[in-house]
C-alpha cells in the first residue's frame, strides 16, 4: 500500500517527510507473531502488484526473491549504521525480531509474485 500511495504522491508534486515528534500506532496487533503476520500480508500484496509486470521481469524477481530478505536486512543495517550510528546497540537487540518481520516480508512478496492467492 505505502509504496504505491508514495509514488502516487510524489508524482502529483508532493513529498514525504519525517517527523520524530510523531509516534505510530499499529492497531489490532497483539504480539511480534501478529505483527509477523501483518507483514507477510505485506509483502504478499506487494509482490502481487509487481506481478503484473511484463513476463520477463516477473521471471527475474521470482528468481531473484531468495536474496530479498537478506538484501533488506543489509539496507536496514547500512541505514542504521550510516544515518543513525548511535542506535546501532538497539538494532542489535531487535537484530532476531527485525529478522523474522523481514524473512515474512519476504515469502510473502515471493508468494505474490507467484500469484498464489
Amino acid at each position: 500500500w505505502e509504496v504505491l500511495y508514495h509514488r502516487r504522491l510524489r508524482t502529483a508534486g508532493g513529498e514525504l517527510v519525517m517527523d520524530s515528534r510523531l509516534a505510530t500506532r499499529f492497531g489490532r496487533i497483539s504480539d511480534p507473531l501478529d505483527f509477523a503476520r501483518a507483514r507477510y500480508r505485506h509483502g504478499r500484496h506487494y509482490g502481487a502488484t509487481r506481478m503484473l509486470r511484463s513476463g520477463a521481469e516477473r521471471v527475474l524477481r521470482i528468481a531473484a526473491a531468495p536474496a530479498v530478505a537478506p538484501l533488506l536486512m543489509a539496507r536496514i543495517v547500512g541505514r542504521v549504521a550510516t544515518r543513525r550510528p548511535l542506535l546501532i546497540f538497539r538494532l542489535l537487540q531487535s537484530f532476531f525480531w527485525l529478522s523474522v518481520f523481514v524473512v515474512f516480508w519476504s515469502m510473502g512478496e515471493m508468494r505474490g509474485l507467484l500469484g498464489r492467492d
